[in-house]
């Protein structure tokens, strides 16, 4: 695709895509410039000029920050109705007792993570 400029109604220069684009962000082709290229009706003034969307972008997720159930080690003790698990370190046990009072689903006593979960029992 070629992009064809003009500045004050005289064709300054031809140029690809990615000229026309470096050429416009470098602020060589001015907002007030005129640019016209294949299948556009009319010139249009530079400062409307926006990048074609010609490619899909796949976005990435950064990982979570707690570890997976494959992650969390092997329990071989029995699990007490009163033990938890830290989604974020794998500990099991009781949350942390604040001031002498077990909170449950609070803070891990081993990370401080909040968020520890009822372990299943039976």
């Amino acid at each position: 695709m070629r992009y064809h400029v003009a500045r004050q109604g005289e064709v300054v220069g031809e140029f690809s895509a990615d000229e026309f684009r470096a050429r416009r962000e470098s602020g060589a082709i001015l907002p007030g410039d005129h640019y016209w290229t294949e299948g556009m009706e009319e010139w249009a003034e530079a400062k409307t000029w926006s990048p074609p969307m010609t490619a899909t972008v796949k976005m990435t997720v950064a990982p979570p920050s707690e570890i997976t159930p494959a992650q969390f080690p092997k329990v071989t003790a029995a699990i007490g109705p009163k033990d938890h698990l830290c989604l974020k370190c794998g500990q099991i046990g009781p949350p942390k007792a604040v001031f002498g009072f077990t909170i449950p689903g609070k803070r891990c006593p081993k990370c401080g993570a909040a968020g520890m979960v009822a372990g299943a029992t039976g």
